[in-house]
């Protein structure tokens, strides 16, 4: 077979090798290819296979300087084979060169090897496939053995849930057989334990009824037994027994009677109290009811009055526009300029000469006391405060011009709150005609006080 039908195979030489020596290169060309690539041998069969005699090493050059380096050549065995398979051992990527150096030689000399084949490259790489193939093959196989595995394991579990399962459910079921069954055992024996108590009950009292029916028996017969003298001389002993029953009866009914009349007399005094109490009991329901209807006459009185004075406030209002248009008309008359100075009074007690302006304060005074203005500052009086001094601004048509404290109270809350008491009612009454021609603005100085209302000092 040729060469290239055999598996090659190399072994590392030893020094006791053969060698074959170059050539020089002056008188044979074929001795760099000796050097580079080692020689070919067929390869026989093992029964037939012989020694290939070695190459004998080349005549030495004329000069010891112009001759290469001598190079090993591996020792190579061929085997034959029926089929025909390739195995080429991948060849080196990188080859090292070789540098020889000759026994006289005053520099190396690189000798590089024969490059590989392109068919050997692209069988390697043939090979290569052919192992990845093989290798992704044993990976898949062993993914699919891991998943049969898990299967299996998974499958295994539920088995052993199902049955752990199954063992439980047969558990409950003799737990629950047991149970019923120590119950009926319970009923049996209570019903057992009733009947014989029963029969034993009954069994008492026929045995009571027997002894007594035989000691009447008994007594009978000794009553028939008894002697007529015996009988006369028990007759004065029964009759005092009789005498002596009749004395206790009679005692008996008199202290029932007495006592019959003693629960009667108690009975009475009970109704009699009875009677008493409910009589209280309707004399203070009578006070009541007309205590309610005091305090609801009274209430509604007090509405009465109440509506009275919003009747009357309402006047007064219906009075102070009137006295506004007055004024209004007045000033029209006058063609007063609205840069002229203003004329200002200052009330600063509740007396005056003029008696008008006593007059507007008042007026001014009781809109604030009975609007029920309390409301707005009931909840910030409750703090500890002092009683503030407050000077309100009135022009002459009703409106606030400005609300000035004189002393506070100490509570920012309750100012702000007096502030707001005077704004929500305005406007107030207009000047009267005669007040208005003589002053543009009024201001009134009062002494602020909170109980159940609000007061003005």
């Amino acid at each position: 077979p040729p060469v290239s039908d055999a598996r090659i195979m190399e072994r590392p030489t030893t020094k006791a090798a053969q060698t074959k020596r170059a050539r020089p290169k002056p008188k044979k060309e074929a001795a760099p290819e000796a050097a580079v690539a080692p020689a070919k041998r067929r390869v026989a069969s093992p029964a037939r296979a012989e020694p290939q005699p070695r190459a004998e090493s080349q005549s030495r050059p004329d000069t010891p300087g112009d001759s290469p380096p001598p190079i090993p050549t591996p020792d190579v065995i061929a085997l034959q084979k029926d089929e025909t398979t390739w195995v080429i051992p991948p060849p080196a990527e990188n080859p090292t060169p070789v540098i020889a150096a000759p026994p006289s030689a005053s520099s190396p000399q690189a000798v590089t090897p024969a490059a590989p084949d392109p068919a050997d490259a692209a069988r390697i790489e043939s090979a290569r496939l052919a192992a990845e193939r093989v290798e992704a093959a044993r990976v898949e196989a062993l993914r699919l053995e891991a998943e049969r595995q898990e299967t299996s394991r998974a499958e295994a579990a539920r088995a052993e849930a199902a049955r752990l399962q199954a063992e439980r459910q047969e558990s409950a079921r003799a737990e629950a057989a047991r149970a019923e069954t120590a119950q009926l055992q319970a009923e049996r024996e209570e019903a057992a334990r009733i009947k014989s108590e029963d029969s034993a009950r009954i069994k008492a009292e026929e045995a009571a009824r027997i002894k007594t029916e035989e000691a009447a028996r008994i007594k009978a017969e000794e009553a028939a037994r008894i002697k007529p003298e015996e009988v006369a001389r028990i007759k004065p002993e029964e009759a005092a027994r009789i005498k002596a029953e009749e004395a206790a009866r009679i005692k008996a009914q008199e202290a029932a009677r007495m006592k019959g009349e003693e629960a009667a007399r108690m009975k009475a005094e009970e109704a009699a109290r009875i009677t008493a109490e409910d009589a209280a009991r309707i004399k203070a329901e009578e006070a009541a009811r007309m205590k309610a209807e005091e305090a609801a006459r009274m209430k509604a009185e007090e509405a009465a009055k109440r509506e009275e004075r919003l009747r009357a406030l309402g006047r007064e209002l219906d009075e102070a526009a009137a006295r506004r248009d007055a004024a209004r008309q007045a000033r029209e008359a006058a063609n007063q300029s609205p840069y002229k100075p203003l004329r200002r009074y200052r009330l600063l007690g509740r007396t005056d000469s003029n008696q008008d302006i006593i007059l507007y304060a008042e007026a001014f005074g009781r809109k604030i006391e009975l609007n029920m203005t309390i409301d707005m500052v009931r909840e910030v009086a409750k703090e500890r405060h002092n009683d503030p001094v407050v000077t309100v601004a009135i022009r002459s048509d009703g409106y606030v011009e400005s609300v000035t404290f004189i002393r506070s109270s100490g509570v920012p809350a309750i100012d702000e709150a007096i502030r707001r008491i005077v704004d929500s009612q305005a406007p107030y009454p207009m000047f009267h005609p005669a007040l208005a021609r003589e002053y543009d603005v009024i201001e009134i100085r009062r002494t602020w006080h909170f109980d159940i209302a609000v007061r003005l000092y």
